[in-house]
């Protein structure tokens, strides 16, 4: 059985990845799904992110704050030759 890790890089270099997420605030704690889809493996979370130091420090969970999680996850995949098709952030305004 194949990990979605070894799902997603299967012919990523081809037909690229997506990557998209959305935020969620369970039990009052804001949280981040991190997630991304290829073309042998439609959904695959990489990371729950806390953003509740962010928050308490007077921040949202804008689309500049959001982008700024991705970015790790986008630089490590794009090191092993994968290419973005797209980038798109669900960030409604009522995560803000």
């Amino acid at each position: 059985m194949q990990t979605t890790e070894a799902s997603l890089i299967t012919d990523s270099e081809l037909y690229g990845l997506t990557a998209y997420g959305d935020g969620a605030t369970i039990v009052r704690v804001p949280l981040l799904n991190i997630l991304v889809g290829g073309v042998h493996e439609p959904q695959g979370l990489l990371d729950i992110v806390d953003c509740t130091g962010h928050m308490m420090e007077g921040g949202t969970k804008n689309a500049t704050y959001v982008a700024h999680q991705f970015l790790p996850f986008m630089r490590n995949w794009i090191h092993r030759n994968t290419d973005w098709t797209v980038l798109h952030l669900m960030v409604p305004e009522t995560f803000s």
